[in-house]
Protein backbone atom coordinates (compact mmCIF):
# COMPACT_ATOMS: atom_id res chain seq x y z
CA UNK A 1 0.00 0.00 0.00
CA UNK A 2 1.27 3.31 -0.68
CA UNK A 3 1.60 6.03 1.92
CA UNK A 4 -0.84 9.18 2.63
CA UNK A 5 1.35 12.04 1.53
CA UNK A 6 -0.25 15.41 1.04
CA UNK A 7 1.48 17.88 -1.19
CA UNK A 8 2.06 21.62 1.18
CA UNK A 9 -0.06 22.82 -1.73
CA UNK A 10 -2.64 20.42 -0.68
CA UNK A 11 -2.51 21.03 2.94
CA UNK A 12 -2.65 25.21 2.38
CA UNK A 13 -6.42 24.33 0.60
CA UNK A 14 -7.27 22.78 3.40
CA UNK A 15 -6.92 25.61 5.66
CA UNK A 16 -3.33 24.55 6.99
CA UNK A 17 -0.12 27.70 6.47
CA UNK A 18 2.36 26.98 4.23
CA UNK A 19 4.63 26.06 7.00
CA UNK A 20 2.46 23.91 8.65
CA UNK A 21 1.62 21.99 5.73
CA UNK A 22 5.54 21.41 5.28
CA UNK A 23 5.82 20.07 8.42
CA UNK A 24 2.43 18.01 8.04
CA UNK A 25 4.00 16.76 4.80
CA UNK A 26 7.79 16.13 6.11
CA UNK A 27 5.95 13.70 9.54
CA UNK A 28 4.15 11.74 7.25
CA UNK A 29 6.81 11.08 5.00
CA UNK A 30 8.93 10.17 7.83
CA UNK A 31 6.74 8.04 9.47
CA UNK A 32 6.58 5.97 5.90
CA UNK A 33 10.22 6.17 5.69
CA UNK A 34 10.13 4.38 9.24
CA UNK A 35 7.71 2.51 8.74
CA UNK A 36 10.04 0.99 5.77
CA UNK A 37 12.55 0.43 7.51
CA UNK A 38 10.58 -1.43 10.23
CA UNK A 39 9.15 -3.53 7.56
CA UNK A 40 12.51 -4.16 6.09
CA UNK A 41 14.44 -5.20 9.60
CA UNK A 42 11.16 -7.64 9.99
CA UNK A 43 11.74 -9.00 6.56
CA UNK A 44 15.44 -9.35 7.25
CA UNK A 45 14.53 -11.34 10.58
CA UNK A 46 12.53 -13.60 8.74
CA UNK A 47 15.19 -14.34 6.30
CA UNK A 48 17.86 -14.87 8.70
CA UNK A 49 15.59 -17.36 10.46
CA UNK A 50 14.62 -18.94 6.84
CA UNK A 51 18.58 -19.23 6.14
CA UNK A 52 18.77 -20.86 9.47
CA UNK A 53 16.40 -23.21 9.52
CA UNK A 54 17.23 -24.00 6.13
CA UNK A 55 20.56 -24.67 7.60
CA UNK A 56 19.68 -26.36 10.38
CA UNK A 57 17.75 -29.27 8.91
CA UNK A 58 20.49 -30.26 6.23
CA UNK A 59 22.38 -30.39 9.15
CA UNK A 60 20.29 -32.87 10.77
CA UNK A 61 19.75 -34.81 7.18
CA UNK A 62 23.44 -35.40 6.70
CA UNK A 63 23.73 -36.25 10.09
CA UNK A 64 20.50 -38.98 9.63
CA UNK A 65 22.43 -39.94 6.53
CA UNK A 66 26.01 -40.45 8.40
CA UNK A 67 23.77 -42.75 11.09
CA UNK A 68 22.01 -44.40 8.49
CA UNK A 69 25.86 -45.00 6.77
CA UNK A 70 27.03 -46.31 9.80
CA UNK A 71 23.82 -49.26 10.22
CA UNK A 72 24.66 -49.97 6.76
CA UNK A 73 28.43 -50.80 7.89
CA UNK A 74 27.29 -52.95 10.66
CA UNK A 75 24.73 -54.20 8.61
CA UNK A 76 27.10 -55.47 5.99
CA UNK A 77 29.39 -56.81 8.76
CA UNK A 78 26.68 -59.02 10.51
CA UNK A 79 25.53 -60.26 6.59
CA UNK A 80 29.69 -61.43 6.59
CA UNK A 81 29.86 -63.07 9.47
CA UNK A 82 26.50 -64.88 9.36
CA UNK A 83 27.79 -66.34 6.12
CA UNK A 84 31.23 -67.20 7.23
CA UNK A 85 29.15 -68.83 10.33
CA UNK A 86 26.62 -70.65 7.42
CA UNK A 87 29.39 -71.86 5.56
CA UNK A 88 31.16 -73.49 8.21
CA UNK A 89 27.92 -75.32 9.78
CA UNK A 90 27.79 -76.34 5.67
CA UNK A 91 31.31 -77.57 5.51
CA UNK A 92 30.28 -79.61 8.60
CA UNK A 93 27.22 -81.21 7.13
CA UNK A 94 29.72 -82.50 4.16
CA UNK A 95 32.03 -83.80 6.86
CA UNK A 96 29.27 -85.55 9.11
CA UNK A 97 27.72 -86.80 5.48
CA UNK A 98 31.15 -88.21 4.71
CA UNK A 99 31.55 -89.79 7.83
CA UNK A 100 28.09 -91.61 7.74
CA UNK A 101 28.61 -92.90 4.03
CA UNK A 102 31.73 -94.23 5.30
CA UNK A 103 30.41 -95.95 7.78
CA UNK A 104 27.56 -97.03 5.75
CA UNK A 105 30.34 -98.42 2.92
CA UNK A 106 32.47 -100.21 5.70
CA UNK A 107 28.96 -101.91 7.21
CA UNK A 108 27.57 -103.26 3.94
CA UNK A 109 31.32 -104.99 3.83
CA UNK A 110 32.63 -102.40 1.26
CA UNK A 111 36.18 -100.64 1.01
CA UNK A 112 36.06 -97.74 2.02
CA UNK A 113 39.98 -97.37 0.13
CA UNK A 114 38.92 -98.87 -3.07
CA UNK A 115 38.75 -96.22 -6.24
CA UNK A 116 34.66 -96.04 -5.92
CA UNK A 117 34.26 -95.87 -2.92
CA UNK A 118 36.76 -93.20 -2.41
CA UNK A 119 35.07 -90.82 -5.28
CA UNK A 120 31.85 -91.26 -4.00
CA UNK A 121 33.36 -89.59 -0.87
CA UNK A 122 35.62 -86.99 -2.47
CA UNK A 123 32.15 -86.39 -4.35
CA UNK A 124 30.53 -85.44 -1.61
CA UNK A 125 33.15 -83.25 -0.26
CA UNK A 126 33.18 -81.45 -3.41
CA UNK A 127 29.67 -81.00 -3.60
CA UNK A 128 29.66 -79.98 0.12
CA UNK A 129 32.33 -77.61 -0.78
CA UNK A 130 30.64 -76.11 -3.30
CA UNK A 131 27.64 -75.37 -1.27
CA UNK A 132 29.50 -73.92 1.39
CA UNK A 133 30.90 -71.53 -1.23
CA UNK A 134 27.75 -70.74 -2.63
CA UNK A 135 26.42 -69.37 0.70
CA UNK A 136 29.52 -67.21 1.36
CA UNK A 137 29.18 -65.80 -2.36
CA UNK A 138 25.56 -64.82 -1.24
CA UNK A 139 26.54 -63.63 2.11
CA UNK A 140 29.40 -61.25 0.22
CA UNK A 141 27.09 -60.20 -2.41
CA UNK A 142 24.55 -58.94 0.54
CA UNK A 143 27.34 -57.47 2.23
CA UNK A 144 28.38 -55.68 -0.91
CA UNK A 145 24.97 -54.86 -1.38
CA UNK A 146 24.67 -53.00 2.14
CA UNK A 147 27.83 -51.30 1.69
CA UNK A 148 26.62 -49.74 -1.53
CA UNK A 149 23.60 -48.90 0.11
CA UNK A 150 25.94 -47.23 2.65
CA UNK A 151 27.92 -45.27 0.31
CA UNK A 152 24.08 -43.93 -0.81
CA UNK A 153 23.68 -42.29 2.30
CA UNK A 154 27.68 -40.68 3.09
CA UNK A 155 26.80 -39.31 -0.49
CA UNK A 156 23.44 -38.08 0.97
CA UNK A 157 25.32 -36.70 3.76
CA UNK A 158 27.53 -35.11 1.91
CA UNK A 159 24.98 -33.36 -0.01
CA UNK A 160 23.34 -32.42 2.91
CA UNK A 161 26.03 -31.07 4.62
CA UNK A 162 27.61 -29.09 1.56
CA UNK A 163 23.54 -27.33 1.66
CA UNK A 164 23.87 -26.41 5.34
CA UNK A 165 27.56 -25.26 4.47
CA UNK A 166 26.08 -23.01 1.87
CA UNK A 167 23.59 -21.40 4.00
CA UNK A 168 24.67 -17.90 5.29
CA UNK A 169 22.20 -16.27 7.75
CA UNK A 170 23.41 -13.27 8.08
CA UNK A 171 24.16 -12.79 4.16
CA UNK A 172 20.23 -13.81 4.05
CA UNK A 173 19.53 -11.11 6.30
CA UNK A 174 22.23 -8.04 4.94
CA UNK A 175 20.78 -8.99 1.19
CA UNK A 176 17.14 -8.50 2.73
CA UNK A 177 18.55 -4.74 4.43
CA UNK A 178 20.27 -3.62 1.27
CA UNK A 179 17.38 -4.25 -0.86
CA UNK A 180 14.59 -2.82 1.51
CA UNK A 181 16.78 0.28 2.69
CA UNK A 182 17.18 0.80 -1.44
CA UNK A 183 13.84 0.78 -2.13
CA UNK A 184 13.28 3.29 0.94
CA UNK A 185 16.08 5.29 -0.56
CA UNK A 186 14.48 5.54 -3.97
CA UNK A 187 10.98 6.74 -1.86
CA UNK A 188 12.79 9.53 0.12
CA UNK A 189 14.32 11.61 -3.33
CA UNK A 190 10.62 11.19 -4.86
Amino acid sequence: RGYLMCEPATLMAMGMSAANAATAASVISTVGTIASVGGTVLSAVGAYNQSQATKDQAAYQAAVADNNAIIAERNAKGIEKRGEHAAARQRLKTRQLQSRQAVGLAGQGGDITDEGEVNLLAESGALGELDAQMIRTNAERDAYNARVQGQGFTNQSIMHTATADAQNPLLEAGGTVLTGFGQVASQWYK
